[in-house]
Parts: structure tokens; sequence; C-alpha cells
């Protein structure tokens, strides 16, 4: 019998989602979300067997325990229309959901892992003024191995990995997140010079 400690270690990665607030309206501040989650990337092993971002409890993937105790941590920042730059604020690192006593039990070693790592990434190199870098010292905390360790869905066009996603670096994470926030600030009228 195959037990999930003799599986090959799954793909962990940040999956990145930039989207306007469905709430916005006209004479009212303009908001636009961020949220990070870490997802497995990885082929459904029932039905359907296309690649996929899989939540790290997902029955459809063997994940070892590890890996399923990332189920829940998320990232959510906000960007508004009255603020410039990299002007993304209110995020932290987080569980979400429904946390029973075992979920809890399971998400505070990895909580502390994570602060632990990050608090020498900021002692290291200071602490991250903007979204991007912060992501960035998450990443490197709870992903050091993965060079390209953030994702972000795409069209089929646009496909050039073959499984739906954008592999990025933290170099390519800052431009996606810039170009996006410029895009979306010019759609709501809000344009800003950098």
């Amino acid at each position: 019998m195959t037990t999930t400690n003799d599986l090959p270690a799954p793909d962990v990665r940040l999956h990145v989602l930039f989207e306007p607030s469905p709430y916005n309206g006209p004479g009212m501040t303009a908001y636009a979300h961020v949220y990070v989650q870490p997802v497995v990337l990885a082929r459904a092993k029932y039905g359907d067997k296309r690649w996929d971002a899989h939540d790290p409890d997902s029955y459809s993937i063997d994940a070892p325990a590890s890996v399923r105790a990332l189920a829940g941590l998320r990232v959510k920042a906000q960007a508004d229309n009255h603020a410039d730059g990299h002007s993304f604020y209110a995020y932290k690192v987080a569980y979400d959901g429904d946390m029973d006593l075992r979920k809890m039990d399971a998400a505070h070693p990895v909580l502390r892992r994570i602060d632990k790592r990050m608090t020498v990434l900021a002692d290291r190199f200071g602490h991250p003024r903007y979204l991007p870098a912060f992501l960035a010292h998450l990443a490197d905390a709870l992903l050091p191995k993965t060079p390209r360790p953030f994702i972000r869905r795409v069209e089929d066009g646009n496909d050039f990995e073959g499984t739906g996603y954008r592999s990025m670096d933290a170099a390519g994470l800052r431009y996606y997140l810039d170009g996006a926030l410029a895009e979306w600030r010019k759609s709501a009228g809000t344009a800003v010079d950098r």
C-alpha cells in the first residue's frame, strides 16, 4: 500500500488573484483586492485529469499532512483609487475559514515556522515595504527551494506551461501586480503616474 509519505513531493505554489471589488460604484471609493493562497499544482487523480491548482487538502490529490496543513492559509490585500504607487495595504498572513481544534493544531506550527523565517528575512533585508516584497518574503519562508513560487491563471492562448497557469518569480509577481493595478486604475478613471 502506498502512503502519502511514499509519494513524490507535491508542487506547492502561491496562487495570486487580482480582482476589482464587486461593490465598486459611481461616486464611491473603488477597491481592488489581491488574494494569495497556497495550492498544489497537479493533475487530479479522479475524473478529468487536467492540470489544476488544488486546495492543499483536496480529495483530488494525494499530499502529506505538512502540505494539507496549509489549507486555509491566506494573504489578502486591497488597494483603493485614492492612493498612489504600490498602494496595497492591510495585508498579513492568516488562516481563513472554519477552524476547529484539529485544524488549529495543524495551523499553529505552520504559522510559527512562517513567522520565524519571515523575521529572519526582515532582520537580514529589512521589513518589506510593499506587497510584492512581502509576498516574496512569504514565498522564501514557505517555499525556499521553488524558483518561481507564484502562479496566476492565464487564458488558453497564453498558457505556455500547459497547466492553465503562469509561474512567476518575485520580479514577475511585481510586474504582474503593478500592471494589474495600473490597468484597474485606468479603467476606474484614477490612473496614477509614477
